[in-house]
């Protein structure tokens, strides 16, 4: 069975019970002075306010369905620090057009069924658009809602192109997808590899079978590199070693890793045995849904992945940093600080980064209908997301399509030598790689991923 596509924030294992209780009371506590502090609210429930930034009578209503409990909670609790970070500051700065924005969150518990009724409850609160949801189950659910029923529905963190449908009215992607974020890594490999024959190793999760068909795409239709070896797994299959054997056994001398970390488990485990099997650092490449190229294990340097952010990335790049920074306090605090998450991801990747980017094109086109002297309807509000863009942490810019998906930037960096000080590879951008809009069938691809 297909693992839920969630990104967990990878714990220690505690020993003793003594030692377990003590963390659950720490991290109630944790929970309790974040939810405090963000959002003055700690009441979460079903469809039930987890928090709300405005209690102004004027305020523009913002609606964030996302997992503040279940499976996913770890990215729902991440996605919320990133988007009130993008509400206090335009807050702080007088609101838009003067009216201040309310972010009304609500808990999808990571169940798809009550995704759909929170996306109905905000419908009747009237709040402008919703956005939120981590876990592609509640996404799906809210956006057939949000279809069914004229409701704007912006993705900002989750990079399935089976949530950009052709003839979509009512749904906007901005995190690029991930049958392109595939295929751009396959044209860089065709490029460092002249002649490339690609071993293929996917582990059985919906975003990693996307980026593998994008892998399969790119050979089949430029043939400048070729898929030697195709194999699907399961994060408990082991040993690596016999896996990454027959990779050499068949005359690769490419492997694109797709990979999600779960708890225990990341890249670094195949790599390893990757390297051990023979293949060179030069010759691994890494899809990957988070900052793990950052973090591959023993002798990782000069491996080469596909990012669409990493906070390894951020030397050099101010826009970058600036953002990394922000969220320290966040995702690396102390439990007595008030801004700690507690449950949050550790790493501050394309979840963090895309959500806070998605809610300033929310509240930059919420601006532009204002600013045009119309009402703010779901409609005139609709019509600006489809031609929204701005710039990213890198100087580029991704920009909205009429059809509601994302055209933006893909970036091919390589892990550069540790330091002394340092858990994590330093990360250098190499390559930037973008398509023309339609270039890739990707929304047909994810439906046979």
């Amino acid at each position: 069975m297909p693992e839920r596509r969630t990104t967990w924030r990878r714990r220690r294992a505690l020993s003793t019970s003594t030692a377990a209780f003590a963390f659950v009371v720490l991290l109630m506590v944790a929970l309790i002075a974040y939810a405090t502090s963000i959002s003055g609210s700690v009441s979460v429930g079903p469809c039930i306010g987890a928090g709300s930034t405005s209690s102004a009578s004027d305020a523009i209503k913002i609606g964030f369905v996302t997992e503040l409990s279940g499976p996913a909670v770890s990215d729902g609790y991440g996605a919320r620090v990133a988007a009130e970070l993008a509400v206090n500051e335009t807050n702080a700065s007088g609101g838009i057009d003067g009216r201040p924005v309310d972010l009304v969150v609500v808990d999808s518990r990571t169940n798809p069924q009550e995704a759909a009724k929170c996306a109905a409850a905000l419908d009747q609160q009237g709040v402008v658009a919703i956005t939120g949801a981590t876990d592609l189950g509640d996404a799906q659910a809210v956006q057939a809602y949000a279809e069914a029923n004229g409701v704007p529905f912006v993705v900002s963190a989750i990079s399935s192109a089976s949530l950009s449908p052709p003839g979509s009215n009512w749904t906007v992607s901005v995190q690029p997808d991930a049958v392109q974020w595939g295929a751009a890594l396959a044209k860089y490999v065709s490029e460092a590899v002249p002649g490339a024959k690609i071993a293929l190793m996917t582990q059985n999760a919906e975003q990693q079978r996307e980026m593998s068909q994008g892998v399969r795409w790119y050979a089949s239709t430029f043939k400048n590199d070729t898929v030697v070896f195709d194999q699907l797994y399961a994060n408990a299959q082991f040993p690596w070693a016999t896996a990454a054997a027959a990779a050499k056994l068949s005359g690769a001398n490419a492997v694109v890793v797709s990979w999600l970390p779960t708890v225990g488990f990341s890249e670094s485990n195949v790599v390893e045995a990757l390297q051990s099997a023979g293949f060179l650092p030069s010759q691994i490449f890494v899809a990957s849904a988070t900052n793990q190229i950052s973090d591959l294990g023993v002798g990782a340097a000069g491996i080469r992945g596909g990012a669409l952010f990493d906070g390894a990335m951020a030397r050099g790049y101010p826009n970058a940093s600036a953002f990394a920074n922000e969220l320290q306090p966040f995702v690396n605090g102390e439990l007595n600080s008030p801004d700690y998450c507690g449950v949050c991801p550790t790493e501050v990747g394309p979840l963090y980064y895309y959500t806070n980017l998605g809610m300033k094109m929310m509240i930059n086109a919420v601006l532009e209908v204002l600013s045009g002297g119309h009402a703010l309807t779901r409609a005139d509000f609709m019509s600006s997301m489809k031609q929204a863009s701005i710039q990213d942490a890198f100087g580029n810019t991704l920009t909205i399509g009429a059809s509601g998906s994302s055209v933006g930037h893909y970036y091919i960096v390589a892990a550069g030598p540790l330091n002394e000080t340092s858990s994590t590879y330093p990360l250098q951008l190499v390559s930037t790689i973008e398509f023309a809009p339609g270039t890739i069938p990707a929304y047909t691809l994810s439906k046979t991923a």
